[in-house]
């Protein structure tokens, strides 16, 4: 599957649109850069799977958004989950 996160990919002259898909990662509580790097890992792989059952070829216009929420355990931890949101396109032949 190609990715890009501009509206074109190297090589490829006609595309078609089917829509914009998102997926998330899991809700978790650590700021440190590998935690983050692993759950917008998780939401792109997610973002994948559901570009496959459209039967696409590529995902164009990739862009990752970062949520997050206070826990309401007695912690009171802020929670951060990542949001990745694509278009889903087929390549013309």
């Amino acid at each position: 599957m190609h990715l890009s996160e501009t509206s074109h990919i190297k090589g490829v002259r006609m595309m078609h649109p089917i829509g914009r898909i998102s997926a998330t990662s899991h809700w978790f509580a650590s700021l440190d850069a590998p935690a983050e790097a692993r759950e917008r890992q998780l939401a792109l792989e997610r973002l994948m799977r559901e570009a496959q059952d459209y039967e696409a070829d590529a995902l164009i216009e990739v862009e990752f958004a970062k949520d997050q929420i206070a826990s309401c355990d007695l912690a009171s931890r802020i929670l951060h989950r990542i949001t990745a949101r694509a278009v889903v396109v087929r390549i013309a032949a």
